[in-house]
């Protein structure tokens, strides 16, 4: 066993996990500890978990752990995943050769921009990756120059078959590198496929998202220092692989997915532990906002070929195959009153807990919640609160009513019956909630698991208030939504356990070739019962059941049970992404595909070759160069390689013809230590 330990860190939607792990073959867990995820400066939310893990193991089963004696530190992040959904990152100007109108129509490019611009010159490439045209970087400094560039966080470079001869995104970035002090993003680094707009929107996301992760990454630097911490710091990618930080700063893009594939990668390692040897299972891990589910095979972490998909872009990023649905812990439970009927809906929307926020603020929120209790009529809005998430955006940006909110929210939280005098002011507060600088607060999940007594780590009593008040809505009969708090809290939970199993059958479902749809068919829904009638119907989840999170043990047993599924919820699988974070490997890969011209000659990456072999070993030469190189970069102790190749031949009139070759070389190795 080494003299070092190795630290994990994930930051989530509600906590911020720390794991100390051993560094040996088999890490082993030593300490792990939550903190609250402090969204105004993740750094705060970040230094108090590492604080929290290095002071003592919460089982007592170890002593102090001496900073200086950790050899590696790692994290995983939800941000860029965030930061794309929610609209949020720099201003990008991206600079585009050989593509046309048409082209840059495609793919959601001008979504992806949202208020960048486009840039088109002369340039560019076609399949053989022979030049269209010569770059016109004449052209290119006159557009520029018609900009104010002083708007801009970045660049990203974009060029017609890129892919097959990188050479003018190459002279496009050494010229913008010349010019100004700017990041540039090119979408050939990011990908060797072929889809030049799809590259283009990857490009741009990426170059939008370097404030992002160039922030955590030095947040948490300066956490590390703070705490005496003089380690290697890695980011976990979308694949669940390890880059180090400064490569995950270059290409943040990478590290879309992030948190999930963290979550599969440390459920991999809890159960293979437990287990030995590659397993099959189904890895369901439920967060405060979302449900991630997963599938693995024979202890492989299935990835989507077609690259994530974020935020309605697509991407040409390689990141486990999630099924993601917003359903969590802090799932907004609120009343739907669209039917004769009127129904509790749960979620897509996250909210603070009532009992965290009163937790949070005892002085206030059980106070209000008391007096609406008091209240012959059950207001409206009632048990519901808003709060302070972020720091203001200047008061020049803001409209009116948005003033009205932020100022009714300076000294603390309010109850939405209290802040909200119309319905004009309801509609301001939620353009706030969208951009993240107000949160609001009511009944959820966790509250009804305190309700239950499932949990007991925030205000209990004031769960129940809450839940009282929402039990007293009616609906346009005049019927009660509920009968008590309990009742209201069993339905909460009920609800929660179904589209949990739901999402588990729509996953296990795809994965075997079928429809996700099939998951809401009656015919499921009536196998899943055990429907004994002229037929007899049964659904069964045949492979293993992973349930990951906090509140894994509170929900995941029901829904187990009723898929007839083999359940396994590991020891410290409330902070899984924190161990995925840090058992990952690194792991680069370059990929290159040789063509053949009319007359004979075979091409990769703008060179010529007579001889098909001579194009091969000159090509997976130059690969293994590129991966050793980005190796070193990516924080490799030693890099270990392996070379694919991929005939791509056809068979007319019984001969055979050459169409292409793909070439692959693939690095791995474990992260560097401190020395």
């Amino acid at each position: 066993m080494s003299d070092f330990v190795l630290l994990g860190i994930d930051t989530g939607g509600t906590y911020t996990d720390a794991v100390i792990v051993t560094d040996e073959r088999i890490p082993q867990v030593l300490a792990s500890a939550k903190a609250l995820t402090t969204h105004d400066d993740l750094a705060i939310g970040i230094g108090r978990s590492i604080e929290s893990v290095v002071a003592a193991d919460a089982t007592k089963a170890t002593a102090a752990i001496d900073p200086a004696t950790i050899g590696l530190v790692s994290i995983s992040t939800t941000l860029a995943t965030n930061a794309i959904v929610e609209g949020h990152g720099g201003k990008v100007c991206l600079i585009t050769m050989g593509f046309d109108s048409t082209d840059l129509t495609k793919g959601g490019l001008s979504e992806a921009l949202d208020e960048g611009v486009v840039l088109a010159i002369g340039g560019g490439h076609d399949s053989h990756g022979d030049e269209l045209v010569p770059l016109d970087v004449s052209e290119l400094d006159r557009l520029l120059d018609e900009l104010d560039v002083h708007h801009f966080t970045g660049f990203a470079v974009a060029g017609q078959f890129a892919v097959r001869n990188a050479t003018h995104e190459k002279e496009v970035r050494a010229h913008l590198r010349h010019r100004f002090d700017l990041g540039v993003t090119c979408s050939h680094e990011l990908s060797a496929k072929l889809n030049g707009p799809k590259r283009a929107v990857t490009a741009v996301l990426n170059a939008r998202l370097i404030g992002v992760i160039g922030d955590l990454v030095a947040a948490t630097r300066s956490e590390m220092h703070r705490t005496g911490i003089d380690a290697p710091l890695m980011v976990v990618r979308g694949d669940g692989t390890l880059i180090s930080a400064e490569l995950a700063a270059e290409r943040p893009i990478e590290t879309i997915l992030s948190g999930p594939a963290a979550s599969v990668i440390g459920a991999h390692h809890l159960v293979d532990t437990e287990t030995s040897g590659g397993i099959d299972a189904i890895v369901s891990d439920i967060g405060g906002t979302t449900t991630d589910v997963a599938v693995m095979n024979n202890g492989q972490v299935r990835i989507n070929p077609a690259g994530a998909t974020v935020g309605g872009h697509e991407t040409m990023v390689e990141a486990v195959d999630i099924h993601t649905v917003g359903l969590g812990g802090d799932s907004e439970v609120s009343v739907d009153d669209g039917g004769t009927i009127t129904s509790l809906r749960l979620g897509p929307g996250r909210v603070v807990p009532v009992s965290l926020l009163a937790s949070l603020h005892p002085e206030r929120i059980p106070a209000v919640l008391e007096q609406q209790l008091r209240s012959s009529i059950t207001p409206w809005l009632a048990g519901a609160f808003a709060t302070l998430r972020r720091a203001v955006p200047p008061r020049s940006t803001l409209s009116e009513l948005e003033r009205f909110v932020i100022d009714g929210l300076a000294d603390g939280p309010v109850s939405l019956r209290e802040l909200l005098p119309t319905k004009r002011h309801e509609i301001a507060l939620n353009g706030l909630v969208r951009t993240g600088v107000v949160a609001r607060s009511s009944f959820t999940p966790t509250d009804a698991a305190h309700v239950l007594g499932l949990h007991d780590r925030f205000d209990a009593e004031a769960a129940r208030g809450a839940a009282t008040l929402l039990a007293r809505m009616q609906d346009r009969r005049g019927i009660a939504l509920a009968d008590d708090a309990i009742d209201l809290a069993t339905s909460v939970i009920e609800q929660l356990r179904s589209r949990t199993m739901g999402a588990i059958l729509a996953i296990a479902l795809h994965n075997d070739g079928f429809d996700r749809d099939l998951a809401l068919h009656p015919l499921v829904a009536a196998g899943i019962d055990r429907h004994r009638g002229h037929v007899a119907v049964d659904v069964r989840l045949q492979t293993r059941l992973i349930g990951l999170g906090a509140s894994a043990p509170t929900y995941y047993p029901a829904v187990a049970k009723r898929l007839g599924a083999d359940l396994a919820v590991p020891e410290h699988a409330a902070v899984a992404n924190a161990v995925g974070a840090i058992v990952g490997q690194v792991r680069l890969r370059r990929e290159t595909m040789i063509t053949q011209k009319k007359n004979g000659t075979y091409v990769a990456d703008g060179s010529s070759f007579a001889d098909l072999e001579d194009a091969v070993a000159s090509t997976r030469d130059r690969l293994a160069s590129d991966v050793d190189e980005l190796a070193s970069k990516a924080g490799v102790e030693r890099v270990e390689m392996t070379t694919d190749r991929t005939d791509n031949v056809v068979l007319i009139n019984g001969r055979e013809f050459f169409v292409d070759a793909t070439i692959t070389v693939t690095g791995t190795g474990r992260p560097r230590r401190s020395s």
